[in-house]
């Protein structure tokens, strides 16, 4: 497994979106990231829809996942359900 550092901090600007996309470019299989010291940052990976769903409950702001057309169809189709569920 390859992990790359801060992204690929020898050709860019290190912990930026062009070295993750350039890390990722040359095969990295995974990303450490530096974050910013009292900002909690949780990452799991999520490739099953009812799951996803839980996570979105909970509040979680992105979702990671190996299946993104699966889980965002999902998700869409969840929101415009309780968007147009008639008060009947």
């Amino acid at each position: 497994m390859i992990v790359a550092h801060r992204g690929a901090s020898r050709e860019t600007p290190e912990n930026t979106i062009p070295a993750f996309e350039r890390a990722w470019e040359q095969g990295a299989d995974a990303i450490e990231a530096v974050r910013k010291q009292g900002y909690p940052w949780h990452v799991w990976t999520v490739d099953d829809p009812p799951t996803a769903e839980r996570m979105k409950e909970l509040g979680a702001k992105s979702i990671t996942t190996n299946v993104p057309g699966v889980i965002r169809e999902h998700l869409v189709a969840l929101s415009l359900e309780n968007q147009y569920v008639s008060p009947e």
